[in-house]
């Protein structure tokens, strides 16, 4: 489960000539597709999109230098090894999530990210669209797909509602359905639901 972080607008809202900025949060292990990040960042060719990689691991020195050989290092941070606090301002202080993971069961950064209202582009992979509707609470690419990717942050870059709306939906499909109190009210019903199944007349009773 996750817990909704209010949104300030104001973390977000900033001079127009401001870079957009993109954030990761990942470890950084070939699977995640960070690299594949890292090409369509380049293909862009916009100079006013910077990213932020959040997390450690065996990939980070090739990533390091692959940005170095795109000509991007001066638009890619590494942040490293984050706190749970500095995740959250991340979220916050960011204008789009990016996750081109190659294969994941259920990315618990994406969740963080659409409860702090971060528009979400992710891979159509494992869990994820159990979670990002296309084009509803978030953009779906193909898993190893970089012409889409680029395309999917080129479109939400240019378009500050698109961010608004595609950012506020996720946000009320993680309250609804990916919060600590809506996880235990679903813990709770199917117990209830086991109950009644092994006792007659039990969820009668408990509905008393």
């Amino acid at each position: 489960g996750i817990d909704i972080v209010e949104t300030v607008p104001e973390l977000r809202s900033r001079a127009s000539n401001s870079p957009i900025r993109l954030l990761s949060v990942a470890r950084l292990v070939p699977r995640k597709g960070i690299n594949l990040l890292l090409e369509a960042l380049a293909a862009l060719n916009r100079t006013d999109i910077d990213l932020t990689i959040a997390g450690t691991g065996p990939s980070l020195a090739t990533l390091v230098e692959q940005a170095k050989s795109l000509g991007i290092e001066d638009r890619v941070h590494f942040e490293g090894f984050c706190s749970v606090e500095k995740l959250k301002t991340l979220n916050l202080e960011s204008d789009i999530f990016v996750l081109p993971t190659l294969s994941d069961a259920f990315p618990n950064a994406v969740l963080e990210a659409m409860s702090a209202a971060l528009p979400v582009i992710a891979s159509d992979v494992g869990g994820i669209p159990e979670a990002v509707v296309d084009r509803e609470s978030g953009l779906l690419v193909e898993a190893g797909n970089v012409p889409q990717l680029l395309a999917a942050i080129e479109e939400l870059a240019s378009s500050p509602e698109m961010r608004q709306r595609l950012g506020e939906a996720g946000q009320l499909q993680a309250e609804q359905r990916f919060t600590w109190k809506q996880n235990a009210m679903q813990y709770v019903q199917s117990y209830e639901e086991a109950i009644a199944n092994e006792i007659p007349g039990a969820r009668r009773a408990s509905s008393v």
